[in-house]
């Protein structure tokens, strides 16, 4: 995992963007040497410093409390844009997960990249949680389902597959994908 310092640059970052980058047409920013703004990679910074919040000094949780409530203001006040922007990142992300999903059919050593490429099974659901009365989510649910049903066909219960320290964030029930790997890993 990145370490907190790194988190906390990306997330202050983030929210000095936030709301131009919501205006725009773009579902994946690019920022140079800080990984691309997204709203599932804002979400997944907020929720490994949570994770990795006793390990933060003073400091860095007054700056990590006071970042989480700026991007809650910004995501209240700009609500509608936010749903959006979150129905297209939800396309996105599933339009890769189901390009992963094919491409283990075909090569089934594909799935030793598993543990990675769930990453954006689980921020496909977070942002379609997001997308709140957005009627261009519908679709996105029912696509969602199928590409499950397809995972189940070959998924084979077991270990957590994130690190150790996640594993209280995601229960078993609903995140039933990150408890065990495709058949052929």
């Amino acid at each position: 995992m990145r370490n907190a310092s790194a988190r906390l640059r990306s997330l202050s970052d983030s929210l000095e963007n936030l709301q131009t980058y919501l205006q725009s047409q773009q579902v994946f920013w690019a920022r140079g040497a800080l990984p691309s703004l997204s709203l599932g990679g804002i979400y997944w910074d907020r929720l490994m410093l949570t994770v990795e919040r006793a390990s933060l000094d003073g400091e860095q949780r007054r700056q990590f409390d006071q970042l989480v409530k700026d991007l809650d203001l910004i995501a209240d006040r700009w609500q509608v844009a936010w749903e959006q922007k979150a129905v297209a990142e939800a396309r996105a992300r599933l339009n890769l997960w189901r390009a992963y999903l094919n491409d283990m059919t075909e090569h089934p050593a594909e799935a030793s990249a598993y543990a990675h490429e769930v990453r954006n099974r689980f921020l496909a659901g977070f942002l379609l949680e997001q997308a709140g009365r957005q009627q261009a989510a519908k679709p996105l649910y029912a696509q969602l389902e199928r590409l499950d049903q397809r995972l189940k066909g070959r998924f084979r219960p077991g270990d957590f597959v994130w690190e150790s320290e996640l594993e209280a964030k995601f229960p078993a029930e609903p995140c039933w994908y990150l408890y065990g790997t495709p058949r052929g890993v």
